[in-house]
Formats: C-alpha cells, sequence, structure tokens
C-alpha cells in the first residue's frame, strides 16, 4: 500500500507528511514552516474568492434561494434544483456551464434558412441586373 501524505519541497528542503501523523509540523524548520503557513492561506483566499465567483454566478442565472439549497442532485443535472449551495464541486461547475450554454442557444437567432438564402439570392441578382441596365 502506497504511503499517504503529503510532500513538498521548501528551498531544496523536502518535507514529507504523512496522513496519520498528529506531530506534523516538529521536523519543519521555523522558517519554511512560515513559508508553508503563507502559503496554505494563500490558496485558502483563492479557494474562497473562487466560491464567491460561483455562487454570484448562481445567483446571475437566477437559481431560486431554495433550489440552491438542495443538498444532493438528483435527476435533470441541468436542472436548477441540482445546484446546491456552499462549496460546488467540479461537477456541479460543469452543470452550471452546460445549462448556461442551452439558454445562450435557446436566445440566440436561428442562422440562414434555405428561404433567407433563397430571398438573399433573388435581392442581389436583382441589384446587379439594375446596375446593368442603368448602366
Amino acid at each position: 500500500m502506497a504511503d499517504v501524505g503529503i510532500t513538498f519541497i521548501i528551498e531544496d528542503r523536502t518535507y514529507h507528511l504523512p496522513a496519520g501523523d498528529m506531530h506534523l509540523s516538529a521536523d519543519i524548520l521555523p522558517a519554511d514552516r512560515q513559508r508553508l503557513i503563507a502559503l496554505l492561506e494563500k490558496v485558502k483566499q483563492q479557494d474562497a474568492e473562487a466560491q464567491s465567483a460561483i455562487r454570484n454566478a448562481v445567483r446571475d442565472v437566477g437559481v431560486a434561494p431554495r433550489a440552491a439549497a438542495a443538498s444532493v442532485p438528483t435527476g435533470d443535472p441541468l436542472d436548477p434544483g441540482t445546484i446546491k449551495s456552499g462549496r460546488l464541486g467540479h461537477g456541479d461547475i460543469d452543470n452550471l456551464v452546460a445549462r448556461l450554454a442551452i439558454e445562450e442557444r435557446q436566445t440566440r437567432k436561428p442562422g440562414l434558412t434555405k428561404q433567407g438564402l433563397y430571398k438573399w439570392i433573388a435581392g442581389t441578382t436583382v441589384l446587379v441586373l439594375l446596375l446593368v441596365f442603368i448602366f
């Protein structure tokens, strides 16, 4: 079985923290410990900012608060009720992006149809003929 834990390197010094060790920081130099704490604080801050951005995106989409409070997603992944409050995982973000893409497609103006193409060709032909007769 593989050794479970975290291994990190600070200025060419390698540290390994086993998962079950209660005295994790005993072997870490004080300066390295402070650098590690500062790095982890930055990670924590970025995580909080990402959660805030996701919450704002969910709010902007218009998910009802009761639907956002659902604890376990079930059924259709594109249903607004599948988004849960708190930290959203990778699958939740994918569902949100997919739902936004579907809403975008529904509001998009339809492309050129056969009838529209025929109208465009007829209009261009009439314009060219008029220019030929005038000049």
